[in-house]
């Protein structure tokens, strides 16, 4: 009976000692595998941070020669010749100068009253402009 039983627990333990050794094998291929790969990743990683480096400093380039033109553009002088040139436009004289009365806000007594302030309160919360 011995025999039987260290028959069928031979090949069970061979097959054991196989797996074992395909799995010590399989980790001692991965480990320098493993190592690769992680250095090949941090290699691609630092390459676009170089190539994203270089377009921002492109595109910062960009902005300031952007605001510079901007600012070129909106200069007073610029816009007081376009008016003049193109538009025919020129400064007042002084018979075309009006000048507009605006009553005076200090003698309305509409907004020292209870309505009149719950008017402006309204206008304020709901943002209307008249």
């Amino acid at each position: 009976m011995k025999k039987k039983a260290d028959k069928y627990t031979k090949p069970v333990v061979k097959f054991r000692l196989v797996i074992a050794g395909v799995a010590v094998l399989a980790l001692l291929i991965s480990g320098p595998l493993i190592a690769v790969w992680k250095q090949v990743y941090i290699n691609n990683t630092s390459l676009q941070m170089d190539e994203m480096s270089d377009s921002l400093i492109v595109l910062k380039k960009q902005i300031a020669m952007l605001t510079l033109e901007y600012e070129r553009l909106a200069g007073m002088e610029r816009i007081e010749k376009l008016a003049k040139e193109k538009l025919n436009m020129n400064f007042p004289t002084s018979n075309q100068i009006t000048i507009v009365k605006i009553k005076d806000k200090s003698k309305d007594s509409w907004l020292y009253t209870p309505k009149g302030l719950l008017a402006i309160l309204r206008k304020t919360f709901t943002g209307d402009k008249g």
